[in-house]
């Protein structure tokens, strides 16, 4: 709306999508907007040929530009995201600060480590296989894969000391559940974020940081740990490419620098003991 809302599905070409490309171009709408713009297009499309109602997705033989990275990726250090956790437990909020270790030592996206439950923790490796879906359930994950990421020893401590302090919930339970036992509602996150994790950002004295920045720092640990481009690809859930283009600076930066594991880097910044007792 409003420049295909009136057209019927059946009456959209190739032609007619990169007339809106123009458009929206015209428009001076951003190049972000416009590539999910014409993303819902292609999926309202491929869910019309599943229905039968056209023959061919019209938006797959034209060329949709995927917008540039244009905020440098700027990973915390282990030191800053423990310095966050501590501020998180001086203020009683265990719940939160095991959150930020999840996202931090496990690259999961913040819709993923809400929707973890204690089934996917396993001795070695923590499966992620879920998404919140902002409305107080789950679904599959952002890219539809199911994935497998190493749990490293720092994050099962907080994992193992987060259950015994929550009394033990049972296997299908979230880890981090909302007041009623369920997964996040898109509001949750939002009031989290604005309650919890911003306060703790600037008691911690750092600049302005999202919680998804704590998911670039697993991957800075995994390309510090000699980490290739598809590996880490495999790790956090996306395409090489992708991965690539978005972490190139960072593995020009450790490119030839001293190889180090992950477990090593965060027990260094954990001067203050494990998370219990921070």
């Amino acid at each position: 709306m409003p420049r295909l809302g009136d057209t019927p599905i059946r009456e959209i070409d190739p032609a007619r999508v990169i007339t809106l490309q123009g458009q929206l171009r015209a428009s001076a709408v951003g190049g972000s907007m416009t590539h999910r713009i014409l993303m819902v297009l292609s999926g309202i499309m491929r869910h019309a040929v599943l229905r039968g109602r056209i023959d061919r997705n019209p938006v797959q033989p034209v060329r949709v530009v995927q917008p540039k990275r244009r905020r440098t990726i700027r990973p915390l250090a282990p030191a800053a995201v423990e310095r966050i956790g501590r501020a998180l437990l001086e203020a009683d909020d265990m719940a939160s600060a095991t959150l930020v270790s999840l996202m931090a030592y496990a690259g999961l996206r913040p819709a993923e480590a809400t929707a973890l439950c204690w089934r996917h923790v396993g001795e070695r490796t923590l499966l992620v296989e879920l998404s919140g879906d902002g409305e107080g359930g789950a679904k599959g994950t952002k890219t539809g894969v199911i994935r497998t990421v190493p749990l490293l020893a720092p994050l099962g401590d907080d994992l193992a000391a987060w259950r015994a302090a929550s009394g033990q919930p049972g296997e299908d339970a979230p880890i981090a559940p909302r007041a009623n036992g369920g997964w996040w509602t898109s509001t949750d996150y939002r009031n989290w974020r604005r309650r919890r994790f911003d306060p703790a950002v600037e008691r911690s004295g750092l600049q302005r940081t999202r919680p998804y920045d704590l998911r670039h720092s697993y991957a800075s640990l995994i390309i510090q740990a000699g980490y290739s481009p598809v590996e880490l690809a495999a790790e956090l859930g996306h395409s090489p490419t992708l991965t690539l283009n978005t972490y190139a600076h960072v593995f020009s930066e450790f490119a030839r620098g001293e190889r180090l594991r992950p477990e090593i880097a965060i027990l260094a910044a954990r001067k203050a003991g494990p998370l219990e007792a921070a």
